[in-house]
């Protein structure tokens, strides 16, 4: 959808004319509004413009008395009004696409090519417009055409913009565009919006491998051996025969020497883990903004442990705040795992007991898990009360807290900079009650800052 705004004569955004050229109100606001709001505020900036309008009110003035004076006023009148319709021709005659590619990879850059149409006989110079993207950490970014644009031609112009702002959805624009007449006194604004998004999926990191045990009653053939009965090649003894056994397993050699009935052999089973993730995503105790926060290296973390042992051949679910994504094996399921967890972000209103008494249903006895969650506030302390059943079922649990507060990034009123080195203060008093009652629990506990990447968070597991 294309849309230019008029310049005011106040200074202010008054109306909008679409590329329809109908007229209406930017948001919502009555003309009275519009007036009094825009003049109170701009009325003491000097613009070239507000000097002609100026100047011809004082030469109409003039004009009563003098003729030649009148003669000038309805010059500049036709003048400005010559400018005005010549600068309007030109925004309505300007349209802005842009080409980009529908997905991409975490730090990957991003090649945007903007084609532009001039159906003007005029070219436009200087020309210079803006546009924005939610995957990227500055979000905003000019561009410049320093030909300026050619008269009824395309000019094509290539943009790299980093995908540095985090997983996820991500959109484009509005792309603005400014016109104006050539000696500047009426500006019009072009806006350039088609909903253009981008998927930007999330890079597996390289995380060192943390030990886990197999999970005993698991139906999956694997790399860990547990001390039942199953079908390794760990001989663990004989028993009688029972309907069902493999004739494979029976030892004639000891059966034979042995009257009143036949044995067979039995080994140790051999299986895969059941690893869950349990991701806690209460907005309340996240902080940061994009990449750069608490959430995605939360994400982050997990994507990267979950692709390992998918690759180990384990059994891998993943359970959030607001939903499961259930156990599965193989590359598809990992892909599966990447495409649910990714555009996930914080939300309200999370009761973290209900949250952790609905994911114990779906958690197998005696598997691993991997607890990851943020810890900010008192409110973080509850996550543990309600975990602790999980303990009393024989679960291999390993918590990872990641301290948010230290997302937090802002270079701006001190008073500001105070709370937040306030609110990291008690993150990091939190951080240290709950790794205090998880270790007293037996579990292995890690930590996630910002300062330090997280290949080298997973290194050192806080003492018991």
């Amino acid at each position: 959808m294309k849309t230019v705004e008029s310049p005011s004569l106040f200074g202010g955004d008054s109306e909008t004319i679409s590329a329809r050229n109908s007229i209406w109100l930017d948001a919502g606001r009555s003309l009275t509004d519009v007036f009094y709001t825009d003049y109170s505020v701009r009325a003491y900036q000097i613009t070239p413009l507000r000097v002609f309008l100026v100047l011809i009110i004082f030469l109409i003035i003039a004009g009563l008395w003098y003729r030649a004076a009148m003669i000038s006023a309805l010059s500049l009148t036709s003048t400005l009004a010559l400018l005005y319709f010549f600068a309007h021709h030109q925004a309505e005659s300007i349209e802005v696409s842009r080409v980009a590619p529908g997905s991409a990879t975490e730090e990957d850059t991003l090649t945007i090519e903007y084609v532009i149409r001039s159906r003007s006989k005029w070219g436009i110079r200087p020309a210079h417009f803006t546009d924005s993207f939610t995957g990227s950490l500055k979000h905003e970014f000019d561009l410049s055409i320093p030909d300026g644009i050619s008269p009824l031609a395309i000019t094509r112009i290539q943009k790299k913009i980093p995908a540095d702002g985090g997983m996820g959805r991500h959109r484009f624009g509005p792309i603005t565009l400014w016109i104006t007449d050539p000696i500047g006194l009426f500006r019009f604004k072009v806006f350039f919006d088609d909903d253009l998004e981008v998927e930007i999926y999330p890079k597996a990191l390289a995380l060192p491998e943390l030990p886990v045990s197999g999970s005993p009653f698991s139906f999956q053939f694997g790399n860990y051996e547990a001390a039942i009965k199953g079908t390794s090649t760990n001989f663990i003894g004989v028993r009688e025969y029972e309907p069902g056994d493999s004739i494979r397993q029976i030892c004639w050699k000891i059966s034979s020497k042995r009257p009143g009935g036949v044995l067979v052999k039995e080994f140790e089973k051999t299986v895969n883990s059941e690893i869950t993730f349990l991701l806690n995503l209460n907005q309340s105790e996240h902080s940061g903004e994009k990449s750069q926060s608490s959430w995605e290296a939360c994400k982050d973390l997990i994507l990267g442990l979950a692709s390992q042992h998918v690759s180990n051949g384990n059994s891998v679910q993943i359970i959030s705040t607001d939903g499961q994504m259930g156990f599965g094996r193989g590359r598809d399921h990992c892909h599966l795992l990447m495409k649910w967890l990714y555009p996930k972000v914080p939300h309200p209103d999370v009761s973290i007991p209900s949250w952790i008494l609905r994911a114990l249903d779906w958690i197998p006895a005696r598997s691993t898990v991997f607890l990851v969650s943020p810890a900010l506030s008192t409110e973080s302390e509850l996550l543990f009360e309600a975990s602790r059943p999980l303990l009393f079922r024989d679960v291999e649990l390993t918590a990872i807290l990641a301290k948010s507060a230290s997302y937090v990034r802002y270079a701006g009123d001190p008073g500001i900079q105070g709370l937040i080195r306030s609110a990291e203060q008690k993150s990091s008093q939190t951080l240290a009650r709950l790794t205090d009652l998880w270790i007293g629990s037996g579990a292995s506990v890690f930590h996630l800052d910002s300062k330090t990447p997280l290949q080298r968070s997973l290194l050192k597991v806080k003492p018991t």
